[in-house]
């Protein structure tokens, strides 16, 4: 049998090494990180082992895990109505993209953790300690798999998905020396979904846009991928052309896409 000090150790680099690896990357989505969610699991089952030797020490666990279940499962309920008062107030942000497409299943993440947090409580109640685990288990199987397969890869696709989109357009699109300007931000991604080598200017300062004019000046098409929110002081430029906005990327041109290229 393998010492638990081993399987701690083990899972303890998992985590790190994963953990480390994507905060340090410059481009992510929220599902890179669920190879985490096992070895945080057995780390905590290791230490709930070690500290809850006594039924006393279960018990409070229990009630705790699931006072927190019902606290979380309140706030997902919450969450789409708070969001939405948000909007209003808060600058564009993919989130609030995805909401109209991950609101259902919020409310069955709030369901699933009432539901099942409340069940697990009456079982306790009724010294039924056995069922009270195996619902709470049960549970957060059940919310960590609609988690997985409802909210993140929709949250991944309004984070992502307009960057991969114009990124794609402007690599079929682009021949010879003709640029691709990735302007105000750091998004290295562009390069591998285009296909093609790409300008960056993470910063929006001066000396930046006034190379950026430059390029946009040029005979030779270029394609520009940048936020949102740097629209308006493009447009000042005569030659920008806005091709397409999506949540906080939007994508241009220095002609209209019905231009034959260079």
């Amino acid at each position: 049998q393998i010492p638990d000090r081993q399987i701690a150790l083990f899972a303890l680099i998992w985590f790190s090494v994963i953990f480390l690896f994507f905060s340090a990357s410059k481009t992510k989505l929220p599902n890179y990180i669920a190879t985490l969610f096992p070895a945080m699991a057995i780390l905590v089952g290791l230490w709930w082992e070690e500290r809850s030797s006594s039924d006393r020490s279960l018990k409070y666990s229990a009630f705790f895990l699931i006072l927190l279940g019902l606290l979380l499962g309140t706030g997902f309920l919450l969450a789409p109505s708070i969001a939405v008062k948000l909007q209003a107030t808060l600058p564009p942000s993919p989130f609030f993209d995805a909401l109209p497409e991950i609101k259902t299943a919020f409310q069955l993440l709030a369901a699933e953790l009432l539901l099942g947090m409340a069940a697990a409580a009456l079982f306790l109640k009724s010294f039924q300690k056995e069922r009270a685990f195996a619902t709470m288990v049960g549970t957060m199987v059940l919310f960590t798999a609609t988690l997985l397969a409802a909210i993140l890869p929709t949250v991944g696709e309004a984070v992502q998905g307009p960057l991969h989109d114009y990124a794609k357009q402007a690599g079929d699109r682009l021949r010879g020396e003709e640029k691709l300007v990735v302007y105000g931000m750091n998004k290295p991604s562009v390069v591998f979904y285009a296909r093609h080598p790409a300008m960056t200017f993470i910063r929006h300062e001066p000396e930046n846009f006034e190379e950026l004019k430059k390029i946009m000046a040029a005979p030779e098409r270029s394609f520009i991928i940048t936020k949102s929110k740097l629209i308006p002081e493009l447009q000042k430029e005569p030659s920008f052309v806005l091709l397409d906005q999506r949540g906080s990327y939007a994508f241009g041109s220095n002609r209209p896409l019905s231009a034959p290229p260079t």
